[in-house]
C-alpha cells in the first residue's frame, strides 16, 4: 500500500465552554477545514470519477481508478491503529 501525505493540517485548540462564541469558533473551525479538503481532493475528483489511463508492464493500457483514505488522530491513536507496541527502557 502507498502513502503520500497531502496535507499537514493544524489542529485548533480545543474549546471548554459551551458558550455561543464557542459553538460559533467551532463552526468557523468546521468550514474552514471542509475548505480545505476541498481544495486538496479537488484535482483528485476528476480522476476518481473518469479514471486515469495507466500503462501496465505488459504493454496495454488500463483504466485505474485510485482509492482514497484519510484519517484524523492523534499519535497515541495513529500507534494503537499501526499495532506498534510501546517498549520502555530502564536505564536504572
Amino acid at each position: 500500500m502507498a502513502v503520500l501525505l497531502l496535507a499537514l493540517l493544524p489542529v485548533p485548540p480545543k474549546l471548554s465552554k459551551s458558550t455561543k462564541a464557542d459553538q460559533y469558533q467551532r463552526q468557523v473551525n468546521a468550514d474552514i477545514l471542509q475548505d480545505v479538503f476541498e481544495f486538496i481532493f479537488a484535482p483528485l475528483q476528476y480522476a476518481a470519477l473518469d479514471g486515469v489511463p495507466i500503462h501496465c508492464a505488459d504493454g496495454k493500457i488500463r483504466c485505474y481508478f485510485q482509492i482514497l483514505s484519510a484519517g484524523v488522530a492523534d499519535h497515541m491513536e495513529k500507534r494503537d491503529t499501526a499495532r506498534v507496541k510501546i517498549q520502555r527502557l530502564s536505564y536504572m
